[in-house]
């Protein structure tokens, strides 16, 4: 099982909201990375949180920064829109991209991706919220509906390639309450690799997913969880250099434990 750290950004800063609403900032890049060290990262993905809605691409000198103090497998994803901006990315230091609003907007842009950069290269990205007991996709940062079922994108992106898939929960995001049962059944019988983010709390949620997965190369990608464990150790608190952001808000983080260390994770 893939262990996978989540960096959401908003321009050059690491946030973390709630359903993808009320960002708030959190510390600084370089100093979570330190504060973590490379032997209890295995895989990172960087999201940029309001890249689509402004029309901004993921700012590649933060995959630089990071590329210089560590080694992990970097994915990234926001506001990649065309071949260009995919190229730039990976040419600044990301293994893969994670592709979600332009799926949308541009029908074949899936297979120019794989054509162009490899099918492992290459991440679909699928944010979900649940309304009148069906799971549909969003897109522009879970701000648009597209009316379309996760069910029938699924099917779609089947019918080109069983790549690997990347489901971000809007409903469970940031909340680190548990993960939504039910959308791993209908996800769970997906062949391909399939990557699920959203509400971890517990080492038992982790499990619970593993179990019903059916690709060996499937994994969690988990954010304020790990956030929260980071924030409460003696090596962030202790330590000046790992500063909070000035402006950190710590009542968003008033439940700290609700928080997992991913070394308990690395063996499952």
């Amino acid at each position: 099982m893939r262990i996978i750290h989540r960096f959401d950004f908003k321009g050059d800063d690491l946030v973390k909201g709630i359903n993808f609403e009320g960002l708030r900032p959190l510390a600084k890049i370089e100093n979570i990375i330190d504060a973590w060290g490379e032997d209890k990262l295995r895989e990172m993905h960087f999201q940029g949180a309001t890249s689509s809605i402004h029309d901004k691409i993921f700012n590649t000198n933060i995959i630089e920064m990071v590329r210089k103090k560590i080694s992990r497998p970097i994915s990234v994803g926001g506001g990649i829109k065309n071949i260009q901006i995919a190229k730039k990315i990976i040419s600044s230091g990301a293994d893969r991209i994670t592709v979600n609003t332009q799926l949308f907007k541009q029908k074949d842009f899936y297979s120019k991706l794989i054509k162009e950069l490899g099918l492992s290269t290459v991440i679909v990205s699928i944010d979900v919220s649940k309304m009148n007991n069906e799971y549909y996709c969003f897109i522009e940062n879970g701000r648009e509906s597209t009316k379309i079922r996760l069910v029938d994108h699924l099917n779609s992106i089947t019918s080109i390639n069983k790549g690997e898939i990347l489901i971000t929960n809007i409903d469970t995001d940031g909340t680190s309450n548990g993960i939504d049962k039910k959308l791993i059944d209908v996800v769970c019988n997906y062949s391909g690799p399939l990557i699920l983010s959203g509400g971890f709390s517990r080492v038992e949620d982790v499990l619970y997913f593993k179990e019903r997965t059916e690709n060996p190369s499937s994994g969690v990608s988990i954010g304020k969880a790990f956030h929260n464990f980071i924030m409460k150790s003696k090596n962030f608190k202790n330590n000046k250099n790992f500063a909070f952001a000035s402006n950190f808000d710590y009542s968003f983080n008033s439940n700290l434990n609700n928080s997992i260390d991913p070394e308990t994770l690395f063996s499952l």
